[in-house]
């Protein structure tokens, strides 16, 4: 029978017995600790949650995967009413500028002279990560018109508008019309555009093509196709505005419209436009509008628009981002936009539908049609389409040319006018508005 154990003895043995335990577990047990005291040692400190007000840039996919790249920055949407450079000129005046802001097309900045205002150079940022921005994965067709006339950088472009056509399939299908070619002229566009008009007692049903009315851009580049350089010279004094190529360009524009009946007049567009589906094509389209066509359901494709006298016409425009000077955010504005134009940010892009910047993001997503839109359908002709389009430079004074020669369009259009005196009279005004002093 075993001897009685007091209480004492019973604890001293429990002390015993556990030590053993420990004994035999301590391998582990230290090296679980060791290995926890290293990580809670190196967990970094808490970073700073910082969020960039943009004006006018990027979309909701874009920010939200940036933010999930670098989680320690959002970025927010700050409201428009109006005119967005009217906002972005009262911002600044007011000692509020954006972290980030879009410039629209480039030119913009360079007509108005506003870069070297409200822009951070941005030289030195891309001379440190050169490597990481890899200049070389970009077009050069695009780095070549990055750089600003002072020799600047003041933006980075997210995506580039090259024209193209669109054309809807199920129109063209419908009608046993085929489709476009790269070789098309503008006859064969408007043969075309008469098979895929419809008329019903009268009234159209179906149209040709799209004009997009009093927006310069489809008659300034039918004036291109036809051999037009400019309307006015590199330093806005002379002015070409009634040149025989600028003549012919305007006629064409609008024989489409009265003569040939392939598209609608002003106040007789169908509801939608091309994306409401009665539109068979669209000349000059820009980047920026495919994902609407695609979100309306539309099945399409793109073609290099037809020519004219000459291959070139459409435009090249870069739709950039840049850094608010006296913004609060440089370094991290400025990963923002290293993102938004790199890789990663390039890719997101795709998959809103539009088309790469870098050769790397075509070669894994557009050529493969990897996480993509399903439309267009042949989208690699983009591509095809870049060459034998220009950047639109704008000398001083091109936004008075412009205006001043709208309102005779205009009038044009409602029969008042030839597109010989429309462009004899815009010409006229423009050289006595410069002669006057009105632009330097």
């Amino acid at each position: 029978m075993p001897s009685k154990i007091s209480r004492r003895q019973l604890l001293k043995l429990g002390a015993i017995a556990s030590a053993g335990v420990l004994a035999a577990c301590a391998p582990k047990v230290v090296e679980k600790i060791v290995k926890e005291t290293v990580v809670v040692a190196a967990t970094p400190a808490p970073i700073e949650q910082i969020t960039l007000r943009t004006l006018g840039t990027g979309r909701e996919e874009i920010w939200s995967a940036f933010n999930e790249a670098h989680p320690n920055l959002t970025v927010e949407d700050v409201p428009i009413t109006g005119d967005k450079f009217e906002k972005l000129t009262t911002m600044f005046a007011t000692g509020d500028p954006p972290d980030l802001f879009n410039t629209s097309d480039v030119n913009w900045c360079k007509d108005r002279d506003i870069a070297v205002v409200q822009h951070v150079v941005l030289d030195e940022y891309l001379t440190r990560d050169e490597a990481e921005f890899d200049w070389n994965d970009i077009y050069p067709t695009i780095t070549k018109y990055m750089k600003m006339p002072d020799g600047h950088y003041y933006f980075i472009p997210q995506w580039v508008n090259s024209n193209i056509m669109a054309y809807n399939v199920e129109l063209f299908d419908e009608a046993g019309v085929p489709y476009p070619t790269k070789d098309w002229t503008w006859d064969d566009m408007v043969q075309a555009g008469k098979e895929l008009t419809k008329f019903d007692d009268g009234m159209a049903m179906q149209y040709g093509k799209v004009t997009t009315f009093g927006w310069w851009g489809e008659y300034y580049y039918y004036q291109r196709q036809a051999g037009l350089e400019n309307w006015l010279s590199p330093d806005g004094r002379d002015v070409y505005m009634d040149t025989p190529e600028a003549i012919e360009g305007l006629r064409f524009y609008l024989d489409c419209i009265m003569t040939h009946r392939i598209s609608d007049k002003p106040g007789e567009s169908l509801e939608g436009g091309f994306l409401g589906g009665g539109y068979a094509m669209w000349n000059f389209i820009h980047t920026g509008s495919w994902p609407g066509i695609t979100a309306a359901a539309i099945k399409w494709d793109i073609m290099v628009p037809p020519k004219g006298t000459r291959i070139e016409g459409g435009e090249i425009a870069l739709d950039s981002t840049a850094i608010g000077r006296g913004s609060k955010h440089l370094e991290e504005s400025w990963t923002y936009l290293k993102w938004n134009s790199g890789k990663e940010g390039g890719k997101v892009w795709v998959q809103v539908g539009v088309p790469p910047i870098r050769k790397s993001v075509n070669a894994e997503t557009w050529v493969p049609r990897k996480d993509m839109p399903d439309y267009p359908l042949n989208p690699s002709i983009y591509f095809d389409a870049m060459p034998y389009n220009m950047p639109v430079h704008w000398p001083p004074g091109s936004w008075d040319a412009w205006d001043i020669l709208q309102k005779r369009v205009d009038l044009m259009l409602e029969g008042k006018m030839t597109p010989e005196e429309t462009c004899n009279e815009a010409a006229e005004e423009m050289r006595g508005l410069i002669a006057s002093g009105g632009k330097s």
